[in-house]
């Protein structure tokens, strides 16, 4: 249940209050540690909600302020799995400041900027949690707090008649988890002609450590695994280069390029006889392209190609262990056909036609071999009586009754996606 008020003290001004409560069933299904082969079921209940604020004041046209507060609770109780009881208040805000007469000029004749627009903000945010056993693992210690502080700055500016804008920002902030964090960006938006456009990109972030990275306790046969202390922020470096043309509003294609370097990777480690450890000591390196080609064949037929590959290298210590390597865990190639028929104003039809590669160092639970490539087809027939009502019939992985996509964390039998057919009512209102 919840409820919401929205209220306008003045013309500037804009003020919002809501809140919900939610109480449901929390059962959790896990592989049996006493019947290998088998599942166990630990019924609970989990309930909980929130507060949440928001106002806004618009200074004038160029300038608007947003702030954002909330407090959320949240309690889940299953026996045999993980409970948790967790608080959370947080503050945000968010200043906007638009510039249109900024000029920076080099000559008569050149520009450098013409106007800049200006983001500023911040967040504040305090949790508190207590977290009960789960199944062969434990959080110690139970309870822990987390206290987050940032801001974040960006400045964009355009240039030549609003055919280029470059940005610039950072985020910085203090956690008492990792300490100082930064996060830098560079952006950039080129439109040489019309219909053309390149745009790239360089930026920084950051993946704090968890609760489970610093505390967890998890029993594995003889083996204990644990978190750390030291446990420090997982580091991305990213790059991003895309080029995008349309032609005759018929034909649209665009091509993204990205290579990320990551350092301080999480990776395990024997620290003593038994003992493994959650270490900051892997680096990994990936690369790929996403390229998208859009073609309307005729007013009532759009057929849409897209490709994607994926490749990435990881270098880790030799007294590492990696229990989850990203490389054979994703497929190299994806092909997607789709194309979509309209038949007058209230009939359409789609196809979609995927090819995904295999994971060579996916094996599902209880079979011999990796998870294989696959063909799989989706089809959707939908009528539109009324502009505010949708009749659709939808079938999905029609190519065969059922497939492997993934290996799952269960080990006593991996899950597989079936063949589904299902109808849907869309309403608007």
């Amino acid at each position: 249940m919840g409820s919401r008020i929205d209220a306008q003290p003045t013309e500037a001004d804009t003020a919002r209050l809501s809140f919900e409560y939610y109480r449901q069933d929390a059962d959790s299904t896990f592989a049996s540690n006493v019947t290998p082969g088998t599942f166990d079921t630990a019924y609970g209940e989990a309930n909980g909600g929130h507060v949440l604020g928001t106002w806004s004041h618009t200074f004038n046209e160029l300038s608007s302020l947003r702030t954002q507060a909330y407090y959320d609770r949240t309690n889940r109780d299953a026996p045999n799995a993980s409970g948790e009881d967790r608080s959370t208040v947080d503050f945000d805000f968010q200043h906007d400041l638009q510039m249109p007469d900024a000029n920076l000029v080099v000559s008569p004749e050149l520009a450098l900027v013409e106007s800049l627009d200006l983001s500023w903000g911040g967040t504040l945010r305090h949790s508190e949690n207590h977290l009960g056993p789960a199944n062969q693992a434990a959080v110690v210690p139970n309870h822990d707090e987390f206290t987050l502080g940032n801001g974040f700055v960006q400045l964009t500016g355009h240039s030549w008649d609003e055919r280029v804008a470059v940005s610039l920002g950072a985020k910085v902030g203090v956690n008492n988890w990792s300490g100082f964090e930064y996060q830098p960006s560079f952006r950039f938006l080129v439109k040489p002609v019309e219909n053309h456009s390149v745009w790239g990109a360089v930026s920084r972030a950051v993946r704090l450590p968890t609760q489970v990275d610093r505390d967890v306790r998890i029993g594995i046969g003889p083996l204990l695994l644990t978190g750390s202390n030291d446990s420090r922020g997982e580091d991305l470096t990213a790059f991003e280069l895309g080029y995008r043309f349309s032609f005759l509003e018929r034909l649209t294609t665009e091509l993204s390029l990205y290579y990320n370097l990551y350092e301080n990777a999480r990776a395990f480690a024997f620290v003593s006889p038994g003992v493994i450890r959650f270490v900051n000591q892997g680096r990994a390196s990936s690369r790929g392209l996403e390229l998208e080609t859009k073609l309307r064949l005729t007013d009532w037929w759009t057929a849409t190609v897209g490709y994607a590959f994926f490749d990435v290298d990881e270098d880790f210590p030799g007294n590492n262990l990696v229990f989850t390597p990203a490389k054979g865990a994703n497929p190299d190639h994806q092909v997607v056909l789709h194309q979509r028929f309209d038949v007058g104003d209230q009939v359409s039809f789609d196809a979609s036609i995927f090819y995904i590669d295999s994971l060579s160092r996916q094996v599902p639970a209880g079979e011999t071999g990796n998870i294989d490539n696959y063909v799989r087809l989706d089809l959707r027939a939908a009528y539109r009586p009324l502009d505010w009502l949708e009749l659709a019939l939808v079938g999905q992985n029609l190519t065969d009754p059922r497939h492997y996509e993934y290996a799952d964390i269960q080990l006593a039998e991996s899950s597989q996606v079936p063949r589904t057919v299902h109808g849907s009512v869309w309403i608007e209102f």
